[in-house]
């Protein structure tokens, strides 16, 4: 099975975000995720963009981080924007960049149970950020991350995980290790930093899923791709086994 590649639209303006996330699907993406940098922990601009893009692309698998909430809060905030109409349906994914995150009492379980039993209209996939960047759980050792992902996968339905910071790709021996583990529970892995058409094909047989911004856009942050290299990269990752 060919390994899946999901272009993440960085939000900077509603409107360009739909036309970017379209571009991306039009050139044979998997599907698309939806970020937005500037939000502040806010859902306005992601559920905005979400609901003109479900509307516009109907069969489309649409993702979307909310950055800077929990994942069991990040999962209530989805599910009372379908009920209240906010969005016409639950997202297709919904990433989180740490499943083990917690406060006041919030356990990572808990975002579990809720996903299950709300159901959020449609199957969601949660992708759970699994010795990720930026948290306290972050490992570039193969052998912690492979103990990480054997301890949450229970947790969640892709292992997610990437490079020590944005655009940085984590070693080849580190999905290695942690691919063991996603084959042995039967889950995919996914890697969220620093794939790129210049490196794609050292992570061929290892990697079920990638998420990509940094080395399609413009550049960091621009919330545009470079259409050349998007339609090159989705090419390349297709080509992998």
């Amino acid at each position: 099975m060919a390994t899946e590649i999901f272009p993440v639209v960085h939000i900077l303006q509603e409107q360009k975000a739909v036309e970017q996330a379209q571009l991306a699907l039009s050139h044979g993406a998997d599907g698309v995720y939806l970020i937005d940098h500037a939000s502040g922990g806010f859902t306005d601009h992601v559920f905005g963009v979400f609901d003109q893009l479900a509307h516009a692309e109907p069969d489309a698998r649409i993702g979307m981080n909310l950055l800077g909430l929990m994942p069991y809060t990040a999962l209530r905030e989805i599910a009372s924007a379908v009920r209240t109409r906010a969005i016409p349906r639950a997202p297709d994914m919904v990433w989180v960049d740490s499943i083990f995150q917690g406060r006041a009492g919030e356990r990572t379980r808990d975002a579990w149970e809720y996903k299950q039993a709300e159901g959020l209209i449609r199957p969601t996939q949660l992708l759970g950020g699994v010795a990720f960047k930026y948290t306290d759980q972050y490992t570039s050792k193969p052998v912690e991350a492979a103990k990480e992902a054997l301890m949450l996968h229970t947790m969640l339905d892709v292992i997610t995980t990437s490079g020590s910071s944005t655009g940085s790709a984590p070693s080849v021996e580190k999905i290695r290790a942690m691919k063991a583990v996603a084959d042995r529970v039967g889950k995919p892995l996914a890697v969220a930093s620093g794939i790129s058409l210049e490196n794609i094909t050292e992570y061929d047989g290892l990697i079920d899923q990638v998420l990509m911004a940094t080395s399609i856009e413009t550049r960091k942050g621009s919330g545009e791709f470079d259409e050349k290299r998007l339609r090159d990269s989705i090419q390349a990752t297709h080509e992998l086994s």
